[in-house]
């Protein structure tokens, strides 16, 4: 056999070879999150699992700029940071669909405009 043909071969018995294209969706999928990114999020949730916050007094924390542990200096002292202000005001944010309800559409009367006006009228008069 010749130096191609065995390199030919070796080719077609193995599932992958060097130079070979990549298969279709290969690799991580968009949006998986790493390790890192894996254990920030197991590492926030374990500090908070000792302490009994739920994620509405998260937000709360975030919103009022407590430190947060992050992780360790080589010396061993835990890393704290503060949120920045934009973490911030996502969580002010966040936290009013909590506190105040979604104002909602009154309900249609069959009133003319001028019989409304007159209503409202009354109203701040205090005739009603």
């Amino acid at each position: 056999m010749k130096k191609a043909e065995r390199e030919e071969q070796k080719k077609k018995s193995q599932l992958f070879y060097k130079g070979m294209k990549r298969l279709p969706n290969a690799g991580r999928r968009k949006g998986t999150p790493n390790k890192k990114v894996l254990w920030k999020v197991n590492d926030i949730a374990l500090q908070f699992q000792d302490k009994d916050i739920n994620p509405i007094k998260f937000l709360f924390l975030v919103m009022a700029g407590a430190e947060f542990k992050v992780g360790r200096y080589a010396n061993g002292e835990d890393q704290l940071k503060r949120p920045s202000i934009d973490n911030r005001v996502d969580a002010a944010t966040e936290l009013v669909k909590y506190i105040y309800p979604k104002a909602q559409q009154a309900p249609h009367s069959d009133m003319t405009n001028d019989e409304l006006i007159a209503e409202m009228k009354s109203v701040i008069r205090g005739e009603i």
